[in-house]
């Protein structure tokens, strides 16, 4: 299971990208595994990590992408188990 998300550039260019389950969380960084939506125009960065630390960041937003991320591969966990 993926989740989706709008990935803007500082040039404004804007594109959907998917955030994989092995994005790494903690109180102090996170790390996103993306994907580009459409990769095939994107071949060069097919697979890219953003890094994020918690005081480059709305300390609020962090909080929230943070929770989401946890409970979303919480949910990828415990769907793949049930597939098993």
């Amino acid at each position: 299971m993926k989740s989706e998300c709008h990935l803007t550039q500082k040039n404004d260019e804007s594109f959907v990208v998917h955030i994989m389950p092995d994005s790494f969380v903690s109180s102090y960084l996170t790390v996103l595994h993306v994907v580009p939506e459409d990769f095939t125009w994107f071949k060069f960065w097919q697979n890219r990590y953003i890094l994020l630390l918690q005081d480059n960041i709305d300390a609020e937003l962090f909080r929230q992408l943070r929770v989401y991320l946890r409970w979303h591969k919480t949910s990828v966990n415990h769907h793949s188990n049930l597939q098993s």
